[in-house]
């Protein structure tokens, strides 16, 4: 019975593992098709560059509901802004806009004083295909949300 079980569990995350693993090949063939140029990650981000600008796509799996949760984001960073001032913006950025979440984390590695943001869109969809659809949208949503906090930092 251990041993059924066993074998089980681990058709199971094999499984949820190949979900995952053809969600994010669709996704990267096509960028690929788009023009850029998309790499994975050692987390199994999809990295692509878009004017030097880098983006991520992040995906996961939830076996319960049979949705991917699949994230676009962009990171960026400022040296001379308070972190009060840092979490202020963003909030204005959250507040203002349904689709974008901003956040501000203060480096506490070898940068002191530096300030990581991460603008990022998200959605629920069944398969890479439904993303697909929405990712013109919601790249243009955190285009928009770089933008704005931007604008809000330098107010």
């Amino acid at each position: 019975m251990k041993k059924w079980t066993l074998t089980l569990l681990m058709a199971l995350a094999a499984a949820v593992a190949c979900g995952q693993s053809s969600a994010r090949d669709e996704i990267v063939a096509y960028l690929q098709a788009e023009g850029y140029v998309p790499t994975v990650d050692d987390d199994g981000d999809i990295l692509f560059k878009i004017e030097g600008k880098a983006y991520y796509i992040s995906s996961e799996y939830d076996e319960d509901y049979e949705l991917y949760y699949i994230k676009l984001f962009m990171n960026l960073y400022s040296d001379d802004v308070t972190m009060e001032r840092a979490l202020v913006s963003c909030n204005a950025i959250n507040q203002g806009y349904k689709l974008i979440r901003c956040y501000a984390v203060q480096d506490t590695g070898g940068t002191e004083g530096r300030i990581y943001y991460s603008v990022s869109a998200a959605s629920f969809v069944k398969s890479a295909k439904e993303f697909l659809q929405s990712y013109p949208w919601m790249l243009s949503c955190v285009q928009t949300g770089r933008e704005k906090l931007i604008d809000e930092l330098n107010d």
